[in-house]
C-alpha cells in the first residue's frame, strides 16, 4: 500500500522551513523560556533544581533544532552564556534560590560567589545541554554538507 501525501501538507513543511529561527530568535527562546522556567522554579520548589536543569536542557536541544542554517554557530554558543547570565541574576535577585547555604557576603562578591556556587549544582544540566545542543549543530552541519566526490 502507498502512502499519499496531500500537497497542503507539503506545502505547509516547506513553509515550515523558512520559518526557523534566527539569531536573534534563537537569543530570545533561550532567554524567554529559561527565564519563565526560573521563575517557576523558585516560585514553586525555592531553587533552581532538577525542573530548571531539564528545562534547560530541552530549550539547548529545540534551539540546535529550530536554528536556521545561518544561526547554528549562534546555538552552540548561547545556552551555556545564558545559563550563566541566569544564574548571576537569579542569585542577585533571590540569593536562596541559588546557594542557600554557601555564601554569606553580601553585594556583587557575594552574588558572584553565589553564582559559581548556583554553576557547580547545575553543571550535570550544563553539560547534558551544551553537549546535545553541539551534537543536533553538528549533525545538521553534516546532514546539510555536501557529499565528497
Amino acid at each position: 500500500m502507498r502512502l499519499v501525501v496531500p500537497h497542503a501538507w507539503l506545502d505547509r513543511a516547506t513553509a515550515l522551513h523558512h520559518r526557523e529561527l534566527t539569531r536573534r530568535g534563537v537569543v530570545c527562546l533561550h532567554v524567554l523560556v529559561l527565564g519563565v522556567s526560573a521563575w517557576v522554579a523558585v516560585q514553586v520548589g525555592d531553587e533552581l533544581g532538577p525542573f530548571f536543569g531539564l528545562c534547560f536542557v530541552l530549550t539547548a536541544v529545540t534551539g540546535a533544532l529550530a536554528a536556521h542554517d545561518r544561526a547554528l554557530f549562534t546555538a552552540a554558543v548561547v545556552p551555556p552564556l545564558a545559563l550563566v547570565a541566569l544564574v548571576l541574576i537569579v542569585s542577585l535577585l533571590a540569593p536562596d534560590a541559588v546557594a542557600s547555604d554557601a555564601v554569606d557576603r553580601g553585594g556583587l562578591a557575594g552574588a558572584l560567589a553565589r553564582t559559581a556556587a548556583g554553576l557547580v549544582r547545575l553543571a550535570t544540566a550544563l553539560v547534558v545541554g551544551h553537549l546535545a545542543a553541539l551534537l543536533v549543530v553538528a549533525a545538521r552541519v553534516r546532514v546539510r554538507a555536501p557529499a565528497p566526490v
